[in-house]
Parts: structure tokens; C-alpha cells; sequence
């Protein structure tokens, strides 16, 4: 049997570890063939990018679309965006030979792709070379470039764009985002995927009436993964390395981490990793011990970052507490002032800290991180109530 892990946490993951996401799956699918843009907005670690991963690589065989990926994560100024965009979509509709380069190049004018030749063989990269003299002019044919492809490939081309937030970090970004929108909007060719990991910043480009990119496309909330998928995909993974987890259990693991898509791998990899045979309420309490550890440097990191009136306000939520800015709330957690109180309320949900989840009702987005702040600043017995729930049917 395989010893190998069979979760996977904290990266992008392949089909073998991918579950559930059809309805999300089809959608996207279906937009992409019909040339439709997308957006996907969740918090952090609810599975966007291998989403993406998992429709895109269904589409590659399919030689009648061209897959560009792009991922804004080190991008800062426009020019780069700009050189990443053109270098990425001459890259995937290359076919690195000089005649294609010949072609392509009698419709540019201020950007120029050339082979580049090397040990590994004749035509082995290609690359661009951008003439900034006329910044405008070069802009503007860089940001047609995957329309001008796909009219001179026959192909349609699909183009993922992950943190794509982090425009908005850009000197003039609102100018550039009116740009970007002017051209894109033209591209009957071309679908658009794009998506990031900071909702807030997400929901700000894509659901104000007023910016640029407001009713671009569809936008796709991406929610958690029901416990019915997450069940039988538990206890296959389990058994296919010669453990066997019941599906009481694997509710359980659900329960602990709330649906989190990342939390409950990692948790699961933990409960698995040491353990043999079948799964004993033993294994599932040392296994979130050390889940928890595991994650102690990393919520240390969210933790020093908070301010004394936000670590107050999420004890004032744990503690279920729904009035947040009133004077009793206020008072009793020691929050300052009602203005204080919901700039910090704020500053949390701007982080995907916390969310609104009904009227006057918050929790923590991370259940991993709620576990860790009962355990360390409540000084609640976590372990001991999270065993409890094995007990439970």
C-alpha cells in the first residue's frame, strides 16, 4: 500500500486530492467555452487557484483553446504587469519557430518577440523585447495582445490572472484598471479568470458600482465544501493507504475545522501521519495536538499583528456577543470607543480575519485559528472539548 500522504494543504492541488467543486467546476467551465469572464472571490485557502487548476488542465488537450496563466503575487508597478502579461501570452501561442515570429511580428509595432537559442535545441525560448519610448502606444498593443492571438491562432484563448488584487497596489491603479476594462471589454475571443486572495480587495474591484471593472463578468462566491463530499472523501483517502477512519470520525474532523477546504486536509494529514490501522479516538486527539502546534508560528504571526481592541473584539465574538459597538460590549471588553470598536471590526474583516455571517452576527473565517486563540488567549480546554465531540453521534 502506499505511504504516502494522501492530503495535500498549503499549495495548489492536483485532481488526486481535489474533491467536490462540480457546480463551481461546470460554471466556469461554461463561461470559459462561451468566451465569458469570471471572477472568484472566498477567503483565503478555500481552494480558487486549484479550482482554476483543475477546469483549466480539463481544457488543455482541447487544441482549439490556448491556456495562458498569469500570478500577480510579486507584482508591484504596472510595467511589470505589463511585461508579465505580453511575455505569458506570446509564450503560450508560440510555436517557437521564425516564421511564426515573422508573422506575429508584421502586426506589432512596439513590442518585438525573438527565439532565443540554446543548448536544449533550436527555438527553445521565446521572450519580448518592449520599446517604452512610446509608453501609450506600447501599452495599448501589449493589452490586445490575446485578442490579436486568437484572431491570428484560430484559437480561443483562456486568461487566469491569480492575485489579481494586487493592481489595486499600483501608482494611478484606478486609471490603469479603466484601461485594462476599455480593452477587455473588446476581446469576444478571449475568456477571463480572475481571482485573489484578499476578498476585501476582490469585492471592491468587482462590486462597487463605480469602479472600473464593476459587472465584468460573473462573479463566483466560493464557499465551503458541504460534510456530505468531504465524508466519503475522507474515508477513501484513509483506506486507499491501508487506514480506515469511520465515517463518524470524518464528520468529526469536519466539525472540528467547520468545512475549512485547507484546515481539514492538514488536520486529516496529521491524524493519518500518525497512525495505523483503523483510526482510534487516541489518534484523532494526538493528531489535532499536533495540528495545532504545527500551526503555532504561523497564527503567533496573525496574533502580533493584532491590536489589543482587535484581540478583544474577537474574544468579544467568541464569546458570542452580537451588539459589538454597544456601550455594554464595549465596556465589558475594554474596546475604547464605539469608533474604535468598528474600525478594529473593520480592519479584521479587511483582513479575512473575521466575516459577517448574518445581521450582527461575526465568527472567525479560520476555524484552525479560532482553536489556537481559545487554546492560547482564552485559555480554553480545546482538546478536552474537541474530544468530547467523538463521543457524539
Amino acid at each position: 500500500m502506499d505511504s504516502i500522504s494522501p492530503f495535500q494543504f498549503g499549495q495548489v492541488v492536483n485532481k488526486k486530492y481535489f474533491t467536490d467543486r462540480e457546480t463551481e467546476s461546470k460554471i466556469l467551465k461554461d463561461n470559459i467555452l462561451a468566451a465569458n469572464n469570471t471572477i472568484l472571490i472566498s477567503p483565503r485557502r478555500f481552494g480558487k487557484s486549484s479550482l482554476v487548476k483543475q477546469v483549466l488542465d480539463g481544457l488543455q488537450p482541447n487544441k482549439d483553446y490556448v491556456t495562458v496563466r498569469l500570478d500577480l503575487t510579486t507584482s508591484r508597478t504596472e510595467n511589470s504587469f505589463l511585461e508579465n502579461f505580453g511575455q505569458k501570452i506570446i509564450e503560450a501561442n508560440s510555436d517557437r519557430t521564425s516564421r511564426w515570429i515573422k508573422k506575429i511580428s508584421e502586426n506589432l509595432k512596439y513590442i518585438i518577440p525573438m527565439v532565443s537559442y540554446g543548448t536544449g535545441g533550436p527555438g527553445e525560448t521565446v521572450s519580448l523585447s518592449f520599446n517604452w519610448v512610446d509608453r501609450r502606444k506600447t501599452r495599448e498593443e501589449i493589452l490586445k495582445l490575446p485578442q490579436l492571438m486568437a484572431e491570428q491562432t484560430g484559437k480561443k484563448q483562456i486568461v487566469s490572472i491569480d492575485e489579481f488584487q494586487n493592481i489595486q497596489k499600483y501608482q494611478g491603479s484606478l486609471d490603469f484598471q479603466s484601461e485594462l476594462r476599455a480593452h477587455w471589454q473588446h476581446h469576444n475571443h478571449v475568456a477571463y479568470v480572475l481571482f485573489g486572495s484578499k476578498r476585501h480587495m476582490m469585492e471592491s474591484i468587482f462590486s462597487d458600482r463605480s469602479a472600473p471593472f464593476y459587472n465584468f463578468g460573473q462573479v463566483m462566491k466560493i464557499g465551503k465544501i458541504a460534510e456530505k463530499h468531504w465524508v466519503p472523501f475522507l474515508t477513501k483517502k484513509f483506506s486507499a493507504t491501508a487506514k480506515k477512519i469511520s465515517s463518524q470520525y470524518a464528520k468529526v474532523i469536519c466539525r472540528w475545522m467547520n468545512q475549512h477546504p485547507e484546515s481539514i486536509q492538514f488536520c486529516a494529514h496529521m491524524i493519518w501521519s500518525d497512525a495505523s490501522g483503523q483510526i482510534t479516538d487516541q489518534h484523532m486527539v494526538q493528531g489535532l495536538t499536533r495540528f495545532l502546534n504545527a500551526t503555532q508560528i504561523h497564527f503567533l504571526d496573525i496574533f502580533d499583528d493584532l491590536s489589543n481592541i482587535q484581540i478583544n473584539l474577537i474574544k468579544a465574538i467568541l464569546s458570542g456577543e452580537e451588539k459589538l459597538t454597544s456601550k455594554a460590549t464595549i465596556e465589558k471588553y475594554e474596546l475604547g470607543t464605539s469608533a474604535g470598536a468598528i474600525k478594529a471590526r473593520t480592519s479584521l474583516r479587511n483582513g479575512d480575519i473575521i466575516e459577517n455571517v448574518s445581521e450582527g452576527n461575526y465568527q472567525l473565517i479560520n476555524p484552525s485559528f479560532e482553536l489556537w486563540f481559545r487554546k492560547k488567549v482564552t485559555q480554553e480546554d480545546v482538546i478536552e472539548k474537541c474530544r468530547q465531540d467523538l463521543f457524539v453521534s
